[in-house]
């Protein structure tokens, strides 16, 4: 669930998210090698729009589209306006210190996203904040999402939600959810931040350690 934040991150760094470009790097595929992560399948030098970055990371939870955006907003050196976040000290700030300083400001004490960890209640807090954020109840809400074609493929492709909740064919199914993020890891166990619809009341639960 820790795309949430790289959610929020990208869309306050990135202006125009739709048509903003960048390349997939061959750090991404170096970094995720051997490690297991859920992928969305991106190649290295293709090029997409954060917009559908950001749809690749969120629906399949793919790891690849998540390293290569916080890969870019690393690349936008931005001006550490608090030194205490600036870990590296040297006045710029990566995108995981402004997901650190993200948390600080939205009041979560007990959350860090380079010891990677959290609680229900602060990551019900980030989640409520992410849900103003531009697109994304639109993204999360996807059953599936269409990529079109890149400059490495030649035809579009589909990839599926990791939540079953949303999926009308899955056991799992709930006919009231509308969202939002799954998360697995060996650490925590399956994870997820969910939101429901229901006689217009709007619902948010956060599972932890399943």
């Amino acid at each position: 669930m820790t795309k949430i934040m790289t959610y929020i991150v990208t869309a306050e760094t990135v202006s125009d998210l739709q048509n903003t470009r960048t390349t997939v790097p061959e750090s991404v595929a170096e970094e995720l090698e051997g490690t297991g992560s859920s992928l969305a399948e991106i190649q290295t030098g293709e090029s997409f729009t954060i917009y559908e970055l950001l749809n690749l990371m969120m629906v399949p939870s793919g790891n690849d589209a998540a390293l290569t955006l916080a890969k870019y907003v690393d690349s936008l050196n931005i001006t550490a306006d608090d030194p205490q976040y600036d870990e590296d000290g040297d006045g710029k700030m990566s995108c995981v210190e402004l997901m650190n300083k993200k948390a600080a400001e939205l009041g979560c004490t007990n959350t860090h996203f380079v010891s990677h960890y959290t609680t229900a209640r602060e990551m019900a807090t980030i989640t409520e904040y992410a849900l103003t954020m531009p697109y994304f109840t639109d993204v999360t809400s996807q059953t599936y999402y269409t990529q079109p074609p890149t400059n490495k493929t030649s035809e579009e492709r589909t990839v599926t939600t990791t939540n079953r909740m949303l999926l009308s064919y899955d056991d799992e199914y709930y006919t009231y959810a509308t969202g939002v993020k799954t998360g697995s890891l060996n650490e925590s166990g399956y994870c997820i931040s969910a939101t429901a619809t229901y006689d217009e009341y709007s619902y948010l639960v956060v599972c932890m350690g399943s």
